[in-house]
């Protein structure tokens, strides 16, 4: 899908946190591009402090930030900020699975223009920015037996 989608843009893929690092760090291999790890640390007192080895972004290239799992979408929208704020303009997301236990309140960050979930677990999903890629049963089943070998995807 973001081989057909973004063919003609020149992407960074962004991994948000260690967790996502490997699956990321796949994605940008495969599609022979450049790769950002960010490291994510979770504040005492709430909230999430990132940290990147790159202080300016190139505003020409497009950043995929790729996770396993959105369950509150913080994550996603606290990178996004943190990438727009040394920037990035054009920041789209994928993730594997969609929990959204909290709703889609996260899309309301302006910098986050898609967000792009397989359909790994059924979320009932009516915003315009929010794209569900299926994937065939069998493969699925193939995901969800890497993800428990916790081999990357």
């Amino acid at each position: 899908d973001i081989k057909k989608r973004f063919a003609d843009e020149s992407c960074v893929i962004v991994s948000p946190d260690t967790g996502a690092s490997d699956q990321a760090r796949s994605v940008a291999k495969y599609l022979s591009t450049d790769f950002l790890a960010l490291q994510k640390t979770r504040k005492p007192e709430g909230g999430i402090l990132f940290e990147a080895n790159a202080q300016l972004l190139d505003p020409q290239k497009m950043y995929l930030l790729i996770d396993d799992m959105v369950d509150s979408g913080k994550t996603l929208q606290k990178a996004a900020t943190f990438l727009a704020k040394r920037g990035a303009q054009d920041i789209h997301a994928y993730a594997t699975d969609g929990v959204l236990s909290q709703g889609l309140g996260f899309l309301t960050e302006p910098h986050l223009k898609s967000v792009t979930l397989t359909n790994t677990l059924k979320a009932p999903l009516t915003e315009p920015q929010v794209r569900i890629l299926n994937l065939p049963l069998g493969f699925l089943g193939h995901l969800k037996y890497r993800k428990k070998l916790r081999a990357s995807v």
